[in-house]
């Protein structure tokens, strides 16, 4: 999927980063891990880039080789960081709560006007939110982006 920017074309940009969901941050026994980002009881931010120029967010997804289990729930919403004011969600929440593992799951992207586009600088985050306890932890948990350059 290509956009047209100027005199050329500009494909789409994937970023992702590494998650980290457990039970506890005791030791490395599933279903805990030391390095946990987001453990039982938690809500954690975590950065995903600082956008280099103006842009927009095409899609939000997530993967994992071992999705966690949640006694409750578990959802990841991608945000972006607004100064002097609330900040935006890019998504509806994507339960990350035992689906199929090594499968994708796209979150379903705002429709708010403005939402999804980005200025140079923003910060553009995801949001994990674990209610109750997870057994087993994630496996190769990835929260990803796909966005566009969209400057003149």
């Amino acid at each position: 999927m290509a956009h047209k920017i100027n005199r050329g074309y500009r494909s789409r940009r994937i970023k992702e980063v590494p998650f980290i969901v457990a039970n506890a941050r005791t030791n490395m026994t599933d279903p805990s891990h030391a390095l946990a980002d987001c453990i039982t009881a938690e809500t954690i931010q975590k950065a995903v880039m600082i956008a280099p120029c103006k842009g927009k967010i095409l899609r939000t997804y997530v993967n994992a080789l071992v999705y966690p289990t949640a006694g409750t729930s578990a959802g990841v919403v991608f945000k972006k960081a607004v100064i002097g004011g609330s900040d935006v969600g890019l998504n509806t929440a994507i339960d990350i709560n035992n689906p199929t593992d090594e499968t994708a799951i796209d979150g379903v992207l705002s429709t708010t006007a403005g939402a999804l586009e980005f200025i140079e600088g923003q910060l553009i985050y995801a949001e994990v939110a674990v209610v109750g306890a997870v057994n087993p932890r994630s496996n190769a948990l990835v929260l990803g982006i796909e966005w566009v350059p969209t400057e003149t």
